[in-house]
């Protein structure tokens, strides 16, 4: 006999009316979980899709400002005269005798400085030889502005004249206040003059790139150097154009982007300025200064570029707020301690950090739009994308969000239903025990009367 027919009427009434409330609450509970996701969804996918299109306005714009000013400076007769003047001084110095005293304070330097923090975060041991400057020129110079510098590494730009009575500091003296001025205004790292042989004659900050030749130096297969080439060619006026992010070993092999523009005087070709883009502007435009809830992304949005190489070209929020956690997670996920010690040697996620998820994948491939997927951190978020309109720079943007963040109010409200659809269910149970003893106690008193009427008992029955 199946248990429903052993049941009493009872106990099937009580479970007739308890089935008929769970069912009508499982399905109250669907529709409305289910109404409120796709409302939620939409929304914070419009949001996402408003500041990702917003900080892609912005991120162009940028762009755009720092060509046109690296263009009009490069018209600058002020720029021009520096190029001819620094060039001619850069040229008389290389027949000044230069002594073994200078070479090994160049060696030192390099040793103890360059070849140090580069072996940091490089595989292998880098060679000394391979980077310390050849030309008596270059010596001559890096020697007076980089090894007998006083001023620490990071504030070399900050001597004008080193007094050694050469042509070349008398003129770097009346030029290097300007244009240390032009680099701190504008917040770029560096300033570049470089002349039509590829060699830099003049730089503000200071580095073992300052008197490298692009062409021949230890630096030619930089993509400053690449850079260099590609302006040189081009000789036109209204000219100027920006390189992606690589690694640059004068920077201790931080990730570096350039943008140069070509030098005339008239019409002859007098070399090329170039500027060392400024990493942290990029970065305070996507990270809204670190105000990320005020751009609407909450406790786990952000905005980040992507290259076409799928490596970030803007720095993870999560590095930012918390790199301890950050680097643990990349190890959860099986990435090198190479990569991580690099992330936090150059304290950034910018060319360290792989994202090829569905969402860049998508953008890298010129489309934009919406999806949910797993992030570089292989976590679910809402991601909405999209290609970038910057001249010779194949970059996209994603905006993203957590789901767990996303759908946290519709779990509240989950959690909230299911506390009142308990309390209502002991309640129903009670109330359906209640009227099933009240409606079931007459049926089973008659049912007990047939019984004795079947039995004989004629005298005791009600009727």
């Amino acid at each position: 006999m199946r248990l429903l027919d052993r049941l009493s009427i009872k106990s099937k009434l009580i479970a007739d009316v308890i089935g008929s409330e769970w069912l009508f609450d499982r399905g109250d509970r669907y529709l409305g979980y289910r109404s409120g996701q796709e409302n939620l969804t939409e929304r914070v996918f419009s949001q996402l899709t408003s500041v990702r299109a917003s900080k892609a306005d912005r991120i162009e714009a940028y762009f755009q400002n720092i060509r046109n000013h690296t263009q009009t400076l490069s018209e600058d007769p002020t720029i021009a005269s520096a190029m001819k003047e620094l060039a001619l001084a850069h040229q008389k110095l290389q027949t000044v005798p230069i002594s073994g005293q200078i070479d090994r304070q160049i060696a030192t330097y390099y040793r103890d400085i360059l070849l140090r923090r580069l072996a940091t975060t490089e595989q292998g041991t880098p060679v000394l030889e391979a980077y310390t400057p050849k030309s008596p020129a270059a010596r001559y110079l890096q020697y007076h502005y980089i090894a007998a510098n006083p001023n620490p590494v990071g504030k070399k730009l900050l001597l004008d004249d080193p007094r050694d009575g050469s042509d070349y500091s008398r003129i770097h003296a009346r030029y290097q206040p300007i244009f240390r001025n032009i680099v701190q205004k504008f917040g770029y790292y560096d300033m570049f003059l470089i002349d039509p042989q590829g060699t830099v004659v003049y730089t503000v900050f200071k580095e073992t790139d300052f008197t490298t030749n692009y062409q021949t130096g230890a630096y030619k297969d930089s993509n400053l150097a690449q850079l260099t080439a590609i302006v040189r060619a081009a000789k036109t006026r209204n000219y100027a154009r920006p390189i992606d992010f690589a690694a640059y070993a004068p920077s201790y092999g931080a990730p570096a982007a350039f943008i140069a523009a070509p030098i005339f005087s008239g019409s002859e070709f007098m070399g090329i300025l170039a500027f060392q883009l400024p990493v942290d502007e990029i970065n305070k435009i996507m990270t809204g200064n670190g105000k990320w809830a005020s751009d609407g992304l909450g406790k786990s949005g952000e905005t980040y570029l992507v290259g076409h190489d799928y490596l970030m070209r803007s720095v993870s929020r999560f590095l930012v707020e918390d790199p301890k956690a950050y680097q643990q997670t990349l190890r959860s996920l099986g990435f090198s301690q190479t990569l991580i010690n690099r992330i936090d040697r150059y304290d950034t996620s910018i060319l360290q950090q792989p994202v090829r998820t569905e969402a860049a994948i998508a953008a890298v491939a010129g489309r934009q739009g919406t999806q949910i997927v797993n992030d570089y951190r292989n976590i679910p978020v809402l991601s909405s994308y999209a290609p970038l309109k910057l001249e010779h720079l194949d970059w996209v943007i994603l905006a993203e969000m957590d789901l767990s963040e996303v759908y946290s109010p519709i779990y509240t409200f989950e959690r909230q239903i299911l506390i009142s659809a308990t309390l209502l269910l002991l309640v129903v149970t009670l109330l359906a025990m209640a009227l099933a003893h009240l409606f079931v106690k007459p049926i089973e008193r008659t049912i007990a009367s047939v019984r004795r009427v079947a039995a004989g008992e004629l005298e005791r029955s009600p009727l």
